[in-house]
């Protein structure tokens, strides 16, 4: 392939920003999701320790992550907007437009401006980023991205296929940043490597693409020695390069998975029958591009960068998909979701009838899978509410309150509910209140027999059960000093 951009065809911005627009609109019920799970652990702690939260994360000494960008990050939005979950996830949701643009941009200078709103439709509507969106945690993922996707795009040849100014340094910084937001971001060196012997980075001056290459690995390579020193060791991470190379074997199947069967599968015959026709649209897509095949190397290319991105970016998460309740509506996929999205991109560019009306109907398939994937947030958002309302209700007395919950309030049809931070969420809807609470999901979570705690002396022991279809708490007995 030639490493030059595709001669573009221009897309007027106005348009550009209204096709954005319009594809937003199913992505506002996050304004209205509110903090779930970790996100109580952040706003505890930067209630609590402001700056000296973000400070602590630059040199930790241990644990099992560094990530301090967006730990910084979350601490600057918290103390410029307060702890307003609306205003929390508005940031949030500007930030993925911000990637989705950029993914617009890149897929523009690699196919002609005519796949420019197909990129942003397909990345913002991709099901399984509703995670990173619609979870203030999601933050870590969505910077991640954001650095990547900028990385690519300016390390791509500018007009005459020459390299644009600061692309060598753009690579660093992408290289060097990206995983300071969250690990999946060294999947960015792999990705320019890949791409240059496909032709992707200009080659001229003479070397550029080379240095590029070295510059994203050196990127990466000092946040390795940087963590190593910070986290006196690797952290979390130990077994991860062999758990990848078992996992590779998967991976054609994952990633025909993420691409076929996106839908969140816990609403029976909807999630089939949405499921069946994101399967048929992809396919149908897939058909559309190989019997009508457009002129030149443009489409190619962006189809070729988006599936090889999508690789890249799923190696790093394949240990931990196992993790999740279902992996296909997880963030692990925000950054795969993007190759995939630029792939499809460049199947439905380029104008023609066929094309058009596949891409529509694959964009149709995956926003009736992202509406169904945003359901069960909204629904954790009422449970939650219900669950720290009682919580309220029950624990006015004087005195040393006792808590404990019977069902799962972990997660509720494979989205984070309360996780195991129960007595996060209690500290930061309570503050001042002497309550302690725990319940029979993270008992086993930690490995112990799940029973109900022992009433001591002076404690007032509440023995609550969850239920949540539709979402209410049963009492099942209250015992006073």
């Amino acid at each position: 392939m030639e490493a030059h951009p595709a001669r573009e065809v221009k897309e007027s911005p106005r348009r550009l920003l209204l096709v954005m627009g319009l594809a937003a609109v199913p992505l506002l019920p996050a304004l209205w999701v509110g903090f779930l799970a970790d996100d109580f652990v952040g706003a505890v702690l930067l209630r609590q320790k402001g700056w000296r939260f973000a400070l602590s994360q630059l040199w930790p000494g241990t644990g099992e992550f560094l990530r301090p960008l967006s730990i910084a990050f979350f601490v600057l939005e918290g103390k410029v907007l307060g702890l307003r979950p609306a205003a929390l996830h508005a940031v949030h949701l500007l930030l993925f437009l911000a990637v989705a643009w950029l993914a617009s941009r890149l897929a523009s200078r690699l196919a002609g401006g005519s796949a420019a709103p197909w990129a942003i439709l397909f990345v913002l509507w991709y099901p399984a980023h509703a995670e990173a969106h619609l979870w203030i945690a999601g933050l870590f993922d969505l910077l991640a991205a954001l650095f990547v996707v900028a990385g690519l795009f300016l390390a791509l040849p500018g007009p005459g296929g020459a390299a644009r100014r600061g692309t060598v340094a753009a690579a660093f910084a992408a290289g060097f940043l990206a995983p300071l937001a969250k690990e999946v971001g060294w999947a960015f060196p792999i990705v320019i490597a890949i791409w240059w012997p496909m032709g992707l980075l200009p080659l001229r001056p003479r070397g550029t693409a080379r240095k590029i290459v070295t510059a994203a690995f050196a990127g990466a390579l000092l946040t390795v020695v940087y963590r190593l020193a910070a986290l006196g060791g690797t952290g979390g991470y130990q077994d991860t390069a062999s758990r990848i190379v078992e996992g590779l074997v998967s991976l054609p199947a994952v990633l025909l998975h993420a691409t076929l069967l996106p839908a969140n599968p816990s609403f029976g015959g909807w999630s089939v029958g949405i499921n069946a026709a994101c399967a048929a649209a992809a396919l149908a897509l897939v058909a559309v591009c190989l019997l009508h095949p457009k002129r030149g190397s443009a489409g190619a290319r962006l189809i070729l960068a988006g599936l090889t991105m999508a690789v890249a970016t799923l190696l790093p998460t394949l240990p931990y998909l196992d993790a999740t309740v279902f992996w296909r509506n997880s963030r692990y996929l925000t950054l795969p979701g993007i190759g995939l999205a630029l792939t499809a991109a460049g199947c439905a560019g380029g104008g023609g009838r066929l094309r058009t009306i596949a891409g529509w109907s694959l964009g149709a398939s995956w926003l009736a899978a992202l509406i169904l994937a945003t359901i069960p947030w909204l629904q954790a958002a009422r449970a939650r509410d219900t669950i720290l309302v009682t919580i309220g209700e029950v624990t006015r007395a004087q005195g040393t309150q006792i808590v404990w919950f019977k069902g799962s309030i972990g997660e509720l049809r494979g989205v984070h509910l309360l996780g195991g931070h129960l007595q996060w969420a209690v500290r930061y809807c309570f503050p001042g209140r002497k309550i302690e609470a725990d319940s029979e999901a993270f008992q086993r979570y930690r490995g112990s027999r799940p029973a109900p705690p022992c009433q001591q002396s002076g404690q007032s022991c509440h023995l609550l059960e969850f239920l949540p279809d539709p979402p209410r708490v049963h009492e099942m007995s209250s015992m006073s000093p």
